[in-house]
């Protein structure tokens, strides 16, 4: 790590990636809509074992329990990733259009979130942020 490539290796390797601002609402998102479903199905676990009736093929508990999980799987959104992917590919469509260049999906979101950038006429970023 003595030489110029070793510096830059450590400086380079220090450096985190921060989430985009999409990324942390989908994380708020998710985080959110686990906690519902888990409350929402410990709830219905207790409404149900109230509720139910012994059967001949299994017990309350049992039935109360599948109810509860039916509940909490039904209550996550399947089709959110692909609409996530489609809403970001139009983005990237509409930037190609006036001759932009995006190397990564996410930057798209990160990018419409730009005011302003900063470059120096060679039409670089004099930090890439």
């Amino acid at each position: 790590m003595n030489t110029e490539f070793g510096r830059i290796f450590s400086l380079t390797a220090g450096v985190q990636e921060e989430k985009s601002p999409l990324m942390r609402e989908i994380d708020l998102m998710a985080r959110t809509v686990s906690i519902i479903a888990l409350v929402c199905g410990v709830a219905l676990f207790f409404m149900a074992l109230a509720l139910f009736h012994p059967t001949a093929g299994g017990g309350r508990v049992t039935s109360a329990l599948l109810f509860a999980l039916a509940v909490m799987v039904a209550l996550v959104p399947e089709g959110l990733p692909a609409t996530l992917s489609v809403a970001l590919a139009v983005g990237v469509q509409r930037m190609a259009k006036v001759k932009a260049l995006i190397k990564k999906l996410a930057g798209v979101e990160t990018l419409g979130c730009t005011n302003v950038i900063c470059t120096d006429k060679t039409a670089r970023s004099p930090r890439p942020r």
